[in-house]
């Protein structure tokens, strides 16, 4: 083994693995002064928000939230009213009145019809047991985010005003911590509100920190996914949406995107934080908040402006396409055909691979067989070793054990981080005494690693329609050890890992934060399958090649 070659391969992915969580890449946080969307001045807005817990437990602090709110939306430049319901039934049983924030500023120098809406709500989460504690959240991330992020937009949007060719909606839920109470009522009782809003836009926080994610599309995301381009930073998965309908949670946006298309973001890290006592201002994320901005600003811009938008049916498309992001690339996207297409194109290509190798006697049926053995055996063990381990943090913790949403254990983060982290050197290292012992072939690896993922592709195409993070690692595989060349493998293998890496390690820390301590080792199954994809490029970049005389 070559060690410099070692470092540098190191370094490389380290790199790719920076750049890819945004480490590198994140957009700068605005100061207060700033002429561009600025995370301080939104945190203003938060520390006001999150003074006190303001559930439907809270009236009298819902109040002054809900007038602090309105009087801000006059001073931007909206007519606002206040639309209150009554008899609506908490989870104590008893009953209460809500009431929803609805605004609305018109365009100056037109008679469009269309409208953009934004939608976020300002009660807090009501009393809360977890972790052993009783937990009433003050709402700054949940949803102090989406509020303070609206009123930025808002601010920002009435500089060009004059340019402006659709309206502008705003409406602050109550009561969506208590079943959507808020939405359901404003759509049941006021449907003038939604007609001819041609986007809706809502933001939510089921955590404190990361990214913000679009996470959700409406049906028929064609059209959206084109708008959504305009967008800085974009990171977008449309297997989320699919992941989404799978989960049992529901947003504002649930009632909503099956009559207007739109977008629905999130931060989604820290689980433990979400809906309890440290979901406040001490703990909010001014760089999770600049993203949001930095995504939601340009759309909010281009739809207010696009003369194309008055048309407001325009954004209702009718096909889902399949899209995710790369960082510095932006959205790549697919229409369902052509991403068939490309599927059908690797399996060819995998099968003459597989095929000429075994002609040419590169790959031995014995060292394929044992390579795949190799990867479900190896695969199969480390999830099985990440479950038992989580099963023993709840023990530890005196925690019940689910598979989704599990949080409030101690030292989850570090062991989660920790488990994930080793399963490439499990991989590396197996692999490599392996092959050092002759008992396998570096290629017959490369070959039985691609067998598996394109087992799971086909399953996942024909289950979802989405498999990108498995063409992604299969397709580098294939390219670089095209033919069993491996001197060809050896230039294309150190770019071949960048390309990987930098391409799914966001999407790895999404599904892990999403899905929580409880499903680890959905993420770790999927990180060692990607590491059998990576580890013979690997073998083949730092190797010793023997000088010929």
């Amino acid at each position: 083994m070559n060690f410099k070659r070692v470092i540098i391969a190191l370094s490389v992915t380290g790199l790719a693995i920076a750049f890819s969580l945004g480490l590198l890449t994140r957009p700068i946080v605005m100061g207060t002064d700033s002429e561009n969307f600025s995370a301080e001045r939104v945190a203003k807005d938060i520390e006001v928000i999150s003074k006190e817990p303001h559930s439907l437990e809270n009236p009298q602090a819902r109040a002054k939230v809900r007038e602090y709110l309105a009087e801000r939306l006059r001073d931007i430049g909206f007519s606002v009213e206040i639309r209150q319901y009554d008899s609506v039934r908490m989870r104590s049983g008893e009953y209460t009145s809500i009431a929803n924030i609805h605004a609305i500023a018109l365009p100056l120098n037109s008679t469009s019809g269309s409208f953009l809406l934004m939608m976020a709500h300002y009660d807090s989460r009501h009393t809360y047991r977890a972790g052993g504690e009783v937990h009433n959240s003050l709402g700054a991330a949940d949803d102090g985010y989406g509020v303070g992020v609206i009123l930025e937009s808002a601010s920002l949007a009435m500089k060009y005003r004059d340019n402006w060719r659709q309206g502008f909606k705003i409406i602050f839920t109550d009561a969506e911590e208590n079943n959507l109470d808020g939405i359901k009522n404003a759509i049941e009782h006021e449907p003038l509100f939604f007609k001819n809003a041609g986007l809706a836009i809502n933001l939510e926080a089921r955590g404190v920190k990361g990214p913000a994610i679009l996470f959700e599309t409406s049906p028929g995301n064609s059209k959206l996914n084109e708008l959504y381009r305009k967008a800085d930073y974009p990171y977008s998965y449309s297997f989320t949406t699919a992941v989404y309908k799978s989960l049992p949670n529901d947003t504002d946006f649930s009632p909503v995107k099956d009559i207007i298309p739109g977008f629905n973001f999130s931060v989604i890290d820290n689980l433990d934080f979400y809906h309890t006592n440290y979901d406040n201002y001490s703990n909010i994320s001014l760089s999770s908040i600049q993203h949001y901005g930095s995504q939601i600003e340009p759309i909010v811009k281009e739809y207010l402006i696009g003369e194309k938008y008055s048309d407001h049916s325009l954004l209702k498309g009718e096909e889902d396409l399949v899209y995710f992001t790369v960082p510095f690339l932006g959205i790549i996207s697919f229409n369902p055909r052509a991403y068939l297409y490309l599927n059908i194109l690797m399996l060819i290509l995998f099968v003459s691979s597989l095929i000429y190798s075994f002609y040419t006697k590169k790959v031995s049926l014995k060292g394929y067989s044992t390579g795949l053995l190799l990867v479900i055996l190896l695969t199969i063990t480390l999830s099985l070793l990440a479950y038992a381990g989580t099963l023993a943090l709840c023990a530890l913790n005196g925690a019940d054990y689910r598979m989704i949403s599990l949080a409030h254990l101690r030292y989850d983060e570090i062991y989660n981080i920790a488990v994930i982290s080793l399963v490439f050197p499990c991989v590396f290292i197996t692999s490599y005494l392996l092959i050092r012992k002759r008992k396998i072939r570096n290629l017959e690896i490369a070959f039985a690693s691609q067998t598996i993922l394109s087992l799971i592709a086909a399953i996942l195409l024909i289950q979802t329609g989405e498999n990108f993070f498995i063409t992604i690692p299969l397709t580098i595989s294939l390219l670089t050890f095209i033919g069993g060349d491996e001197k060809c493998a050896r230039l294309a293998s150190l770019p071949g890992i960048f390309l990987v890496m930098i391409s799914v390690t966001p999407f790895i820390y999404s599904i892990h934060v999403a899905l929580a301590s409880g499903a680890l080792f959905i993420p770790v199954f999927y990180t060692a399958l990607l590491a059998f994809s990576l580890m013979p490029a690997a073998y083949t970049f730092t190797r010793k090649i023997a000088k010929s005389n």
